[in-house]
């Protein structure tokens, strides 16, 4: 076990220099006016509980060590490295997320746990969402883990947040910052679902990092840093409940099918700018009557205003799943019952090369984290990669 006491002074030093960059010039103006003792008792407050919740879920934090070997390419040459990164624990059991840009092509897996190392295996990899979904094959004495939530709810921009990560050769160290945004797509690169951007600048060894809010909730993982500003893109719990259950019961992410593509209109009808441009042959869509010009308001749970509420709708849609879906055809509405299928080889294939403005309503996209366009802006997969001689 790590020294406790000298962790929580160092976690304390961190935290507050965090606090100082927010609210230095507050700290030196508030004594001036009569709240000033209110607010600043506000603000240590506030210190406390980020203190809690480092201290609270530090031990579901791990660090992914992942060993490669690969063929250089116009060489015979063999070239040998380690990747590092960060990871959590989400359950009991040993099973552990992190980013796939970390373990891809990996032929020896281990973690760290309180500087201690333990062999772990990859249950399964995506590389479209840049998760990856491990197992610990010996489970330390005393650790904790997070819990996934299922719930539809995001948190508002402006949201406080807390990051968990392990850069270089650190221990567990704590990160503040707050949720800016929330974007389908970044570089003309659609994502599978919607990602949660946040200021928490995430460098060499902290992708696959936690991010928590001030309630101790589990909000998502960092799967992506932007180089061009101090940014980061987090996929949501949610997001990662269904991909956790995907790679451990399937080895690999189902995605689904709809059987449509669609465009973007101008003009908003009863708040839908998503009309079908394109049916595909023998897909499910074409099967329940779907036609080209229908205009997409509902599919499932999600009501559809822009395609990127196509794109989520999809994501979380089961194959198999039977979902409604409601249409505007000649200014009335109408329900289809649908049932949802697995996205052919083929579509596949075709959404790997898809651009954000150029599909934005079909089921797809293209993939988060070190899949980026490195041609039309800069970002990474927060992974540290070393060498071995």
């Amino acid at each position: 076990m790590r020294a406790r006491a000298d962790q929580d002074t160092t976690v304390r030093i961190g935290l507050l220099k965090l606090g100082l960059t927010w609210f230095g010039l507050a700290f030196v103006l508030l004594p001036l006016c009569p709240v000033g003792l209110s607010a600043q008792s506000e603000f240590m407050s506030l210190q406390n509980r980020l203190i809690e919740i480092y201290n609270e879920n530090d031990s579901a934090v791990v660090r992914i060590n992942a060993f490669y070997e690969r063929q250089d390419e116009g060489t015979e040459e063999k070239k040998q490295g380690i990747r590092v990164a960060t990871g959590f624990f989400v359950s009991r059991l040993g099973h552990i997320l992190t980013t796939r840009s970390v373990v891809f092509d990996a032929t020896q897996i281990w973690i760290e746990h309180d500087r201690v190392a333990y062999p772990a295996m990859l249950l399964g990899e995506d590389r479209r969402s840049n998760v990856a979904l491990l197992k610990a094959d010996l489970i330390p004495e005393d650790f904790s883990f997070l819990r996934l939530d299922n719930t539809t709810e995001l948190p508002p921009i402006g949201t406080m947040l807390v990051g968990i990560s392990l850069p270089l050769e650190f221990d567990p160290t704590p990160s503040l910052g707050m949720v800016t945004g929330y974007e389908s797509s970044v570089y003309q690169r659609a994502f599978q679902t919607t990602h949660l951007r946040t200021n928490i600048f995430f460098g060499l060894g902290e992708g696959g990092a936690p991010i928590l809010d001030l309630n101790g909730r589990l909000v998502g993982m960092n799967v992506m840093t932007l180089l061009d500003i101090p940014s980061s893109y987090v996929l949501p719990a949610r997001a990662l409940f269904r991909i956790r259950d995907d790679l451990m019961f399937a080895g690999e992410v189902i995605y689904s099918w709809f059987g449509i593509e669609g465009r973007e209109t101008t003009e908003a009808v009863r708040g839908s700018r998503v009309v079908v441009d394109e049916v595909i042959r023998n897909g499910p869509a074409e099967e329940v009557g779907l036609l080209q010009g229908d205009r997409l308001l509902a599919i499932g749970d999600f009501e559809i205003r822009n395609p990127s509420d196509v794109r989520n709708a999809r994501f979380f849609a089961r194959v198999g799943q039977f979902v409604q879906v409601k249409v505007l055809r000649d200014g009335e509405e109408r329900v289809f019952t649908l049932k949802v299928s697995k996205v052919p080889e083929e579509e596949l294939i075709k959404l790997a090369e898809d651009k954000a403005g150029s599909d934005p309503a079909a089921s797809g996209g293209t993939p988060a984290g070190e899949t980026a366009a490195p041609e039309s802006g800069r970002a990474q997969p927060a992974s540290l990669e070393t060498s071995v001689d």
